[in-house]
């Protein structure tokens, strides 16, 4: 049986960590990592000069100013791409494998209320129930947040190379809850 497990790594918002997360992501797809491994999420709005927001054109979401090209590039190269309101939460951006998971399982898994709908997809990939309001907490201040899931000996070298990436201030490695 394969044991699941996530790593987790924050990084604050501004242009450099964010061309880093770009950098780093690319790093792991070219070690074979499924992208459907990957995620990147951020607060659905983040401050850019004096742009600040989002808009929709086309039925797409876009953002304004720099932004705007961060999360379409990480949406292009990642798989799966959400913007969500959620009560109680607010904006949200997600790139990667988590958004399909928060989309197409959220509303079939039983969860005691205290979890947001964030925090019902982030303990599905094995996150614990005693982080879960941490990283909702730094997404609410800014921060942007790599998930790799899968495999452990997969995530457990994502681990290590995002641990000496420059740009993370934070990482943790989880094993999935079997609760």
């Amino acid at each position: 049986m394969t044991i699941s497990s996530c790593c987790v790594a924050v990084f604050p918002p501004n242009i450099e960590e964010r061309e880093s997360i770009y950098d780093t992501l690319e790093n792991l797809l070219s070690l074979n990592y499924p992208t459907n491994n990957l995620s990147v999420l951020g607060k659905g709005s983040m401050r850019d000069g004096n742009a600040v927001g989002v808009y929709k054109a086309l039925d797409q979401i876009r953002f304004k100013g720099e932004q705007d090209e961060f999360w379409q590039a990480l949406w292009c190269l990642l798989a799966g791409e959400a913007f969500l309101h959620i009560p109680t939460f607010g904006s949200l951006a997600i790139a990667g494998g988590l958004s399909a998971i928060l989309m197409a399982e959220n509303g079939a898994i039983f969860y005691p209320h205290e979890y947001t709908e964030l925090g019902r997809a982030l303990h599905r990939i094995g996150i614990p129930a005693r982080s879960i309001s941490h990283y909702e907490s730094l997404l609410k201040q800014g921060q942007l947040i790599l998930i790799v899931n899968g495999e452990y000996s997969d995530v457990e070298n994502a681990y290590l190379l995002l641990e000496n990436s420059q740009g993370s201030h934070e990482v943790s490695l989880h094993f999935v809850n079997t609760s």
